[in-house]
């Protein structure tokens, strides 16, 4: 049996729940990583899951390195290689338990519907709450078919179970309406009214009202006994203890020590003391990933009595420690903005997103890249955004959308780097699937963009020829030009130059009478 669970922060975050299983998976083999997988395959999944593959072997082959290998082929490679890995420690049968779904990454729901078609031996019993979805269904995330799968809804307690525990039934009514029906709710609702003395137990053990209290008393007795319910296990807690459950509160996750005392500004040794403290009080626990608040009702209480600006102050102190501790961008991005740093969060998101592009994650940096364009940032910041979500598109073929967006993200541009990358996107777009004329125009303004640092891929594709040529402004509409100069200017010791401004458009051409680029064996041009 392979078990995890995924948590809130999960959901930005590639291979986060799958990670746990291929790790327990990894463990289980009699042998290492590398004698079950083919050598790229563990380069492949040792890049998405580090320390899983081992230390690399001494005489590698020239094809375990798979940095020349494109994006996508890797991601396949790590998928592939995933599957082998639990197909290997699985050997005849395998049930992999997955807690809190709603929560799991898009890639670790791919890798768990690929395990689920191509392993027969293979089943999953996954919990799913429907409070915490965020509007994907993981279900169709696994892609399986709907009579392959069996759903059963887990309703509270039974009234009925309720009602036994009371020899007062109007008591039970008031319970049962007012607390939920969780057993950890209505457990800590019981212990707090016998704590204040307002129920007792008759001669068959079960809980009554003290005499003389009405239906409007019950009601009033068991709403203060829920409010109460959790509130009197932080009564009277000393003030680290206070700070050390906020952090864990807002983090929302299992976190390790280190992370922990770096957040609440205090040393290793003092927190651990405090994490220890709170797990006697039955408060906190630690777990496989580190210390986490015992149950739900802990946070609600907790973050219930902090004001705003407490808030504020816990969600920054979590993005400074998060970034101190190397931890995913995308966790510190969600910080930054409920402290109010929507500028820093941005920025925090943007670089989530390339991370998760450069992973071919496509749907983590789309909605990576959402949240950071919905704080409104400017500039490089927006521009950057804009561009992963464009390209996120294109690799979906969301086509238009994608042009829209490297559009938008060439409007917040001003230097001829970052304009020329956005332009040969643009380029590549539009000859691969509308217009390949304009293609070429934009291709020639990402090379003239380039300034002195062509685009390699721009320089084979070029002859040489001698001419004399203009250096007009550039008129090209919608292209984003703001009116500087464009063209390549020649010095003397150079023979050609890479597109002319023909007609009002940009044209690369070796025919119609317009300069070309340089061959390597001459200088690139200079911008002036």
């Amino acid at each position: 049996m392979l078990a995890a669970q995924a948590f809130a922060p999960d959901r930005d975050e590639a291979w986060s729940l799958a990670g746990q299983l291929l790790g327990q998976a990894a463990r289980r083999l009699p042998v290492p990583v590398s004698a079950v997988l083919a050598e790229p395959e563990a380069s492949a999944l040792a890049e998405v899951v580090p320390g899983l593959a081992g230390p690399p072997p001494a005489s590698p082959s020239p094809f375990t390195a798979v940095g020349g290998l494109d994006e996508q082929t890797r991601h396949a490679f790590a998928l592939q290689g995933a599957v082998r890995l639990v197909a290997a420690s699985a050997r005849s049968r395998c049930l992999i338990v997955a807690d809190d779904l709603q929560w799991a990454d898009p890639t670790s729901l791919t890798l768990l519907g690929l395990l689920l078609r191509r392993l027969d031996g293979v089943s999953l019993a996954a919990a799913c709450r429907p409070d915490g979805n965020t509007g994907a269904d993981p279900a169709e995330a696994l892609r399986l078919p709907p009579h392959q799968m069996t759903s059963i809804t887990l309703g509270p307690l039974p009234a009925r179970v309720i009602r036994g525990l009371f020899g007062d039934q109007l008591l039970a009514e008031v319970i049962i309406r007012r607390a939920g029906r969780t057993p950890f709710t209505v457990t800590e609702v019981i212990a707090a009214l016998a704590r204040q003395g307002a129920i007792t137990r008759d001669g068959d053990s079960k809980w009554r009202l003290r005499p003389g209290c009405d239906a409007a008393g019950a009601a009033r007795i068991v709403a203060a006994g829920i409010g109460q319910a959790a509130g009197n296990r932080l009564a009277g807690l000393p003030s680290r203890w206070r700070d050390m459950l906020g952090v864990l509160a807002f983090l929302g996750r299992p976190a390790p020590p280190p992370l922990l005392a770096a957040a609440s500004g205090t040393d290793l040794h003092s927190a651990l003391d405090t994490l220890e403290g709170l797990g006697s009080a039955g408060l906190a626990s630690p777990g496989p990933r580190g210390w986490a608040l015992s149950h739900e009702l802990f946070r609600q209480a907790v973050t219930a009595t902090m004001l705003p600006g407490e808030t504020a102050r816990f969600h920054a102190l979590l993005a400074q420690a998060l970034r101190q501790c190397d931890a995913d961008p995308a966790e510190a991005a969600s910080h930054l903005a409920a402290s109010g740093d929507n500028e820093g969060a941005a920025v925090a998101y943007a670089a989530a997103a390339r991370r998760e592009l450069d992973r071919i994650c496509d749907r983590e940096a789309l909605r990576l890249a959402g949240a950071g364009l919905s704080l409104g940032p400017a500039g490089r910041t927006r521009a950057g955004l804009l561009e992963v979500r464009g390209e996120a598109r294109r690799r979906g073929g969301q086509l238009t959308a994608a042009r829209t967006d490297f559009t938008a993200a060439l409007d917040s541009l001003d230097d001829p780097a970052s304009r020329s990358r956005v332009l040969a996107q643009l380029a590549i777009l539009d000859a691969r699937t509308a217009d390949a004329a304009r293609g070429g125009e934009l291709a020639a303004l990402a090379i003239a963009e380039a300034g002195t640092s062509p685009p390699p891929w721009a320089r084979p594709s070029w002859r040489a020829r001698s001419s004399t040529w203009p250096r007009p402004t550039c008129p090209a509409p919608g292209i984003g030009c703001a009116g500087r100069p464009c063209c390549w200017t020649r010095p003397a010791t150079v023979a050609a130059a890479p597109a002319c401004c023909t007609g009002g458009r940009w044209r690369a051409s070796s025919t119609a009478g317009c300069a070309t680029p340089p061959t390597s064996s001459t200088a690139w041009p200079t911008w002036r």
